[in-house]
């Protein structure tokens, strides 16, 4: 009966009307260097025929089969913000954390560098202009969303990364914050290779608070923040809300 939900649930959030392929994507890794904890790569990953995913991918030294995590930046950020290489942030240091566990960190670019609490297209991090919500209601009109096709991007990431032969494709997590704790939380509910979840500062009511990029054809009817978590069961998942 799970999977009965987690197909409704995949369908409500439209991911992309594209057979999910069976094939491993490719990816072009550029080597950036490394630090005292790790290798450090760029990595692109076609995702889908001539569509690109991108994001940091961080790999420990001597390592024989890690743990993967991925490590989800929030709204007006990016992988180099959350990773603390552009200096300190409010993300806890937390892909340091996982780096001295012994797991590879992928941290992946989404559509949310430039962003505002209420419009979601104002604060501008990096000089590369988007629009989140023209994006968004473009692909609400086939049926899909930009939450469905980020989603389905970090899926496919997954594909690619457990086809390493250093990657313990039975150990995966994804951990986030704010924006990055509702895709930790999202993808996990999605795809079930993702073991431990972490979704910190996002579980709340939607009928109160939601954002645009947040809302889904019938979802108080079906799935909100709770069923979505109900659909991470049996796996383990944390929680992390307060009020600031």
């Amino acid at each position: 009966k799970q999977e009965v939900y987690r197909k409704q649930y995949i369908d409500m959030i439209g991911e992309p009307v594209y057979p999910y392929p069976e094939y491993c994507p490719k990816a072009k890794s550029t080597y950036v260097g490394k630090d005292d904890m790790c290798d450090i790569y760029y990595l692109q990953i076609e995702v889908m025929p001539e569509f690109w995913f991108w994001g940091i991918f961080m790999v420990p030294f001597n390592i024989e089969k890690a743990p993967l995590v991925i490590a989800q930046h929030g709204g007006g950020s990016t992988p180099e913000i959350c990773s603390d290489m552009l200096g300190e942030s409010n993300y806890g240091y937390f892909t340091k954390r996982a780096l001295e566990r012994g797991m590879a960190v992928f941290a992946p670019q989404l559509l949310l560098w430039k962003f505002d609490i209420q419009t979601g297209e104002k604060k501008l991090e990096i000089d590369l202009e988007f629009k989140r919500g023209e994006i968004d209601n473009k692909l609400k009109h086939l049926g899909l969303s930009i939450t469905g096709l980020e989603v389905f991007c970090i899926r496919r990431s997954i594909d690619y990364l457990t086809s390493l032969d250093y990657i313990d494709e039975r150990r995966v997590g994804m951990m986030g914050l704010s924006y990055g704790g509702y895709f930790s939380l999202y993808t996990a509910a999605a795809d079930k290779r993702i073991k431990s979840v972490y979704a910190a500062c996002f579980f709340n009511d939607r009928t109160r608070i939601c954002f645009d990029d947040w809302k889904y054809h019938n979802a108080a009817s079906t799935f909100l923040d709770a069923e979505v978590a109900a659909l991470c069961a049996p796996r383990r998942l944390q929680i992390d809300v307060g009020i600031d």
